[in-house]
């Protein structure tokens, strides 16, 4: 037993051992932290991130009357339109809506209109505003710089990793106006620009979750890379037509400048573009042109939507991010920093991942560790279980059985054994004395001897025995007899009075 206790002591402080090695030396890395899962939203924001553009587009215009009459004194207008764009193939190419880079949308021309209409209701103010804007826009031109020129527009895009501070200019592929489709297409000299996806399928849909997303006004006409945009959630609530083509209306607050900014679902694909319209008392709508109108634009034209393969990089870390793979993420953002220029969204991505990594570990290794460690855990378990189980046997072999006898009910007796009943038990005998045969039982003392007894008495072991010894004589006894005949007599044998005869013992001892 001190054996067996000795022996599980040892079990135990070896399955400690175990952990305690497994583990480390900080008693710490036995405690696991897995790292939080990142939101839909989240990921969805960190995919879109570095595709995000700012579309500024510049418009140069003066207006003038039929008869030859020019407004501000013949100097021209000039207006920017600030939108938000996307890539959509590494090679420069880039979504966003129609109004903010056509120079003959009916937006830009109406706002040429307008600021016209305010200059002139300032010289004649006996005229209304509303009145001279409905004059305006049935009477008044618009042209370029130079008579009969058309309206001077420049389209700029920045943000681009890579792009000179001041940004690239851009030619317009091809775009629809507003009621029309309200979409464009641009072209920069690149051939590293961050796409996103484009979603297939179905469509908008009623009720469904969309993101937008894109930079407001206050960000400015040119941004750099490092400008934060804005990420706004919101549901559709209608569907319509413009100029006969679909357009949803949603509930999401979008501000002005995030027009032709992507409209993506959890997973970061592009289901339309947002478009940023005023109602006729200057309420901003908020809708979302389906990207099937876009993918149209684009066919019309050659150009396919793709992801590049840094794309795809890209999004490989940021799936070894959600997966806790933070040693991964770090080795991917190294490969895409070694063969060009990265958008900051990518650094901060591989510095949070550093971060988490010192923190948490890879998932990977935790895995591991935990797999160590339970593994340890489990085998000193089975140690402990095998070392009772010992001890257990053991302590039946040595410890005396107690049977305890069921408890007797009586039996019917049928009666005594001639009636059919059970015989009563024989008489237990007692043992016989253990001596050998013809021994006495007790020894022989050694003393002083009884005195001889005198001739024809008997000795005193004699007289003690009431032991008999002498001459017989006969005694008759009269006996019944039958009538008529003669009295019969019985002879026994009858001690005679005369002298005891000697005792055997006595004479053997003489």
């Amino acid at each position: 037993m001190p054996v067996l206790r000795s022996l599980a002591r040892s079990a135990l402080a070896l399955a400690a051992a175990l952990a305690i090695t497994v583990c480390g030396a900080a008693p710490a890395a036995a405690i696991v932290v897995e790292p939080e899962e990142p939101a839909g939203s989240e990921r969805a924001a960190a995919t879109v991130h570095p595709a995000l553009v700012r579309v500024t587009g510049t418009f140069v215009g003066r207006v003038h009357d039929r008869e030859g009459g020019y407004a501000n004194n013949g100097e021209p207008y000039t207006l920017v339109f600030m939108c938000t764009g996307f890539g959509v193939h590494p090679d420069g190419y880039i979504a966003t809506v129609g109004h903010c880079i056509d120079a003959n949308d009916r937006n830009v021309r109406d706002l040429f209109i307008r600021l016209a209409a305010e200059d002139a209701a300032a010289i004649s103010p006996d005229i209304p505003l509303d009145q001279m804007l409905e004059v305006g826009r049935s009477a008044w031109d618009i042209e370029g710089t130079s008579p009969g020129s058309p309206i001077g527009s420049q389209i700029l895009v920045t943000g681009v990793a890579g792009a000179p501070p001041e940004g690239m200019f851009a030619r317009v592929v091809d775009s629809r106006p507003s009621g029309q489709g309200d979409v464009g297409l641009l072209k920069v000299d690149t051939t590293d620009l961050p796409a996103l996806e484009l979603a297939t399928g179905p469509g908008i849909a009623v009720s469904m979750p969309l993101l937008a997303a894109g930079y407001p006004e206050s960000v400015g006409e040119r941004i750099g890379p490092d400008a934060t945009p804005s990420f706004e959630k919101g549901v559709v609530e209608q569907a319509g037509t413009d100029g006969g083509r679909p357009v949803y209306r949603t509930d999401t607050a979008i501000e002005l400048g995030l027009g032709g900014g992507p409209a993506f679902d959890a997973s970061g694909r592009v289901h339309g573009i947002n478009s940023v319209r005023l109602s006729g008392d200057q309420q901003v709508v908020n809708l979302v042109v389906p990207v099937s109108g876009f993918t149209d634009l684009l066919g019309r034209n050659g150009v396919r939507a793709e992801l590049g393969q840094r794309d795809v990089r890209y999004r490989e870390a940021l799936d070894a991010n959600d997966r806790g793979e933070y040693t991964d993420v770090i080795e991917a953002i190294d490969r895409l920093e070694q063969e060009g220029s990265t958008h900051p969204r990518v650094a901060e991505l591989r510095r949070d991942a550093e971060a988490s990594r010192a923190l948490h570990g890879d998932a990977s290794e935790n895995r591991t560790t935990q797999i160590l460690v339970w593994g340890s855990v489990g085998t000193g378990a089975i140690v402990l279980v095998v070392i009772g189980a010992l001890l257990v046997a053991r302590r039946r072999r040595t410890t005396p059985v107690v049977m305890v006898p069921p408890p007797a009910f009586p039996r019917p007796q049928p009666g005594p054994p001639w009636q059919g009943g059970p015989f009563p038990p024989p008489a237990r005998q007692p043992a016989p004395p253990n001596r050998p045969y013809g021994a006495a039982p007790f020894p022989r003392q050694a003393g002083p001897r009884p005195p001889a007894a005198a001739p024809g008495r008997p000795g005193p072991a004699a007289q003690a025995r009431g032991a008999f010894d002498g001459p017989t004589r006969q005694i008759r006894f009269p006996q019944p007899s039958p009538p008529g005949s003669e009295n019969q007599t019985t002879a026994i044998a009858a001690p005679e009075p005369s002298a005891p005869a000697p005792d055997k013992d006595d004479a053997k001892d003489a």
